[in-house]
């Protein structure tokens, strides 16, 4: 069964970054509180850690559709609610950059939302 956050936290932005895609168009990525949490407890430990930092990896290849993937950092953030919050440095669409993984508990990856597109 998953947690039902209060509404106070429903939506609250974690994280927002800019991205150039593959086909060249710069689009804004914005990582949200969701309005349920995994049914798992969030663990923090070096082991939970490096856990999330596989977790985020895997889907940080698929999602971004990048190569070349460098795991520059995996971090414990309590606020807005406790995640591990992965950088990475890779090459998406043939631009090396910098991107994230934000890691909830039982290493369920939160998918972002494209907030802004441009040219």
């Amino acid at each position: 069964m998953a947690i039902v956050l209060p509404a106070v936290a429903l939506g609250e932005v974690i994280l927002n970054f800019p991205l150039r895609k593959a086909d060249g168009t710069q689009v804004v990525y914005q990582f949200q509180v969701p309005g349920t949490l995994p049914a798992e407890p969030f663990e923090q430990s070096t082991a939970a850690q490096h856990a999330a930092g596989v977790a985020a990896l895997s889907w940080a290849k698929n999602f971004y559709n990048a190569h070349d993937i460098f795991m520059t950092s995996v971090n414990f953030k309590a606020d807005p609610i406790p995640h591990y919050l992965a950088t990475f440095n890779g090459d998406v669409g043939g631009v090396r950059q910098e991107f994230y993984a934000v890691v909830l508990g039982g290493n369920s990856v939160l998918e972002p939302v494209r907030v802004v597109a441009g040219p």
